[in-house]
């Protein structure tokens, strides 16, 4: 197979990268252009070389989109209940991307990657990052997981705190699976068809075995584990924005750390958003002066010892009445509720069967994700039943208890019969009887 010229390019800039022939910052700057080049131009992108602690774990490379463009698409999901089909559109519209490269990577001592293998490791982060649909997908599950047990006050909470979404999405991009645990890592490549369609799926599987080797299973993670990892960041979100005034240090304690724990400067970058989208401001520690913050300060030496954050009252007063609003019109809200005919009711048992009938009928990874939204539909409306009676009879509520209880498991199970429904594959044979004889 002839090989794409840009891509050859490519690959002898990381030549060049690991015999230091070319500086960090002309590497990072030709690799950028190369790849907007890749992509027809319709995709611009920033590299840059991350210098991480030898004690943090090796991450290979990571894909985010730029900043701006992720608090719009964080705002979007917020304020809409998006299905899964325009999260991939919108996803795959975002144009400005950012990669991060381990720089031990180029490191001989540490991993002795070929230009191909690097090559491959770049395209690979380009075909599941921006192409790939994988990212949304896992995002989406552990979203509507989420979202499906939230009451009305949290969903319209997090509207006003959107920017706190950008954890768990930066996790998601993150959480990406080179390896996994259940399927192994040829089942990984082989679904790779970016990185094998351009000439390098053998370099990928070389590179993954280097990885392996080197790091063994402290690399390997299952779509659940990541799931959870995402999910586990929503849950951290949504306590903190139905929290405010009381877990506000922690908040911003929290924030504080990811900026200086973090090796990743997209990390450091995205939590110092969220710090001034607060009012967080840095201080000098024993001067009291405010400090002219950037990501670059969180670097310095003895930074945590020398400096401080503090709240900027006015703007964390306009968040806390902002928030306090919501959860008085829920109130309001929920009266005119109470004193309406309309009455929401669980699901019935055949709404669930049905749902077991429908396992059957998945035959691709849409008719997967489609189940799934049943499942979590179904699951809004125990949560909107619970609601209602907590408030409207909550003797009701503790009758229903048991039955409540049964249908969440039994949902949960159809959830897992429908995740694992992973071959689809089908292989169909036909048999043809002719007469004794027929040589037609």
């Amino acid at each position: 197979m002839d090989k794409n010229p840009v891509v050859e390019k490519i690959e002898a800039l990381f030549s060049d990268m690991i015999m230091k022939n070319v500086s960090e910052h002309a590497f990072e700057e030709r690799l950028a252009k190369l790849l907007t080049i890749l992509t027809n131009n319709e995709k611009e992108f920033q590299c840059a070389i991350v210098k991480v602690k030898t004690s943090e774990p090796f991450f290979l490379m990571h894909t985010f989109p730029y900043l701006e463009e992720m608090d719009e698409f964080c705002k979007i999901i917020t304020e809409d209940k998006l299905d899964l089909k325009s999260m991939f559109g919108k996803w795959k519209n975002l144009d400005h991307w950012y990669i991060e490269i381990d720089s031990r990577c180029f490191d001989r001592n540490e991993l002795s990657f070929t230009p191909d293998e690097l090559t491959s490791f770049v395209l690979h982060e380009v075909g599941h990052s921006i192409y790939s649909d994988s990212i949304v997908e896992k995002f989406y599950r552990a979203y509507r997981e989420t979202y499906a047990n939230m009451k009305s006050v949290e969903k319209e909470s997090m509207k006003i705190m959107y920017m706190l979404m950008y954890i768990p999405l930066s996790t998601a991009c993150i959480g990406k699976s080179f390896m996994d645990r259940g399927n192994g890592i040829h089942q990984e490549i082989k679904s790779d068809k970016y990185a094998k369609g351009l000439g390098y799926g053998d370099a990928l599987q070389t590179g993954m075995e280097k990885i392996l080797k080197a790091y063994g299973n402290a690399m390997l993670k299952t779509p659940n584990d990541e799931v959870n990892m995402i999910k586990s960041d929503i849950i951290w979100a949504n306590l903190n924005t139905m929290d405010l005034s009381r877990r506000k240090n922690k908040l911003k304690d929290d924030l504080f750390l990811r900026c200086i724990r973090s090796g990743s400067k997209f990390i450091k970058s995205l939590s110092y958003k969220i710090l001034s989208a607060l009012g967080i401001s840095t201080h000098a520690t024993y001067t009291g002066f405010a400090v002219e913050s950037s990501v670059e300060l969180f670097n310095e030496s003895g930074f945590i010892l020398n400096h401080k954050t503090e709240f900027n009252p006015t703007v964390l007063g306009s968040y806390e009445r902002r928030l306090n609003a919501v959860k008085a019109n829920y109130t309001t809200s929920m009266e005119s509720i109470l004193f309406g005919k309309l009455k929401p009711k669980l699901p019935s048992q055949y709404d669930i069967d049905a749902l077991s009938v429908e396992i059957d009928r998945i035959e691709n990874n849409h008719d997967r994700i489609f189940v799934l939204d049943l499942v979590y539909n179904l699951l809004d409306r125990i949560t909107a039943f619970e609601e209602y009676y907590e408030v409207k009879d909550p003797n009701t509520l503790k009758r229903f208890s048991i039955p409540i209880e049964s249908m969440r498991s039994n949902l949960n199970n159809i959830r897992l019969q429908a995740l694992a429904r992973k071959n689809f594959k089908k292989n169909y044979k036909l048999f043809v009887e002719v007469p004794e004889g027929y040589e037609g």
